[in-house]
């Protein structure tokens, strides 16, 4: 088996038009092109720092596993200025790849995972985000899989001009905590305009967006139809409420 890749960074997108509060967890990849899947998923689930293990697992469109891929996994830490750091190959077997990683901080890292089935595929990457904690976290679900974050941008622009959504990456909670605002206390709509709130909690603790409880996992989606105001607790922000402002 040969290892190659390359390495592409993400940044936090947040603002009137669209909110987004961004890192990762849960879900599979999709096809990224013709050909390939790429799923990630890790051993612990969530990561800390120190030596985990980072499960891919390539299989053609109809769910077959692809062995004797060229696979790499490489991480930046996302705002850290720090040089990427590549996953060590330990072992492949039907169509499951594991690298070791010794995760060195604790924050969000963008994880670039790039796979090759031979010379009638192209090359295929994708990109996922992980939080990796300082501690185990407290967390009793059974391990998921990391969402790719094309998957999410795919979904956010199916319907741009009527939806705003809200991603709540994992590690959310552990940041709030630490002293970061991840949500404005102001979330703006209009009534036959961007008239549909999206809220995906992608962390592993439920999050409360005003009127909204979402748990960990779950994605809601709500349409207003009449001018409105709601106020409400926010566990996403430092003053920890919110005002969602539907315009009419």
């Amino acid at each position: 088996m040969r290892y190659l890749g390359m390495l592409l960074l993400i940044g936090i997108v947040a603002g009137v038009a669209v909110v987004m509060v961004f890192v990762f967890n849960g879900g599979m990849a999709g096809p990224a092109s013709d050909g390939l899947v790429i799923e990630l998923s890790s051993d612990p689930y969530p990561m800390t720092i120190g030596i985990n293990q980072l499960r891919v697992f390539v299989s053609d469109t109809n769910g077959k596993p692809v062995e004797d891929a060229d696979v790499t996994v490489s991480s930046v830490l996302d705002h850290g200025g720090m040089l990427p750091l590549q996953g060590l190959p330990e072992g492949d077997s039907n169509g499951e790849y594991v690298f070791r990683v010794v995760w060195p901080m604790i924050g969000s890292w963008t994880i670039d995972v790039t796979a090759n089935a031979g010379a009638d595929t192209r090359a295929v990457t994708e990109q996922f985000n992980a939080y990796v904690y300082a501690l185990p976290p407290e967390y009793d679900k059974p391990a998921g899989t990391y969402r790719a974050i094309r998957e999410t941008s795919e979904e956010m622009a199916v319907n741009p001009d009527g939806e705003l959504w809200i991603v709540i990456p994992q590690g959310t909670y552990d940041l709030v905590r630490r002293g970061h605002d991840e949500l404005p206390s102001d979330i703006r709509l209009r009534v036959g305009g961007r008239d549909t709130l999206v809220i995906r909690n992608d962390d592993i603790v439920d999050h409360t967006i005003g009127p909204f409880f979402i748990r960990s996992g779950e994605t809601i989606r709500q349409r207003f139809t009449r001018a409105a105001v709601f106020q409400g607790v926010c566990s996403l922000n430092d003053v920890g409420y919110v005002n969602i402002v539907v315009e009419g």
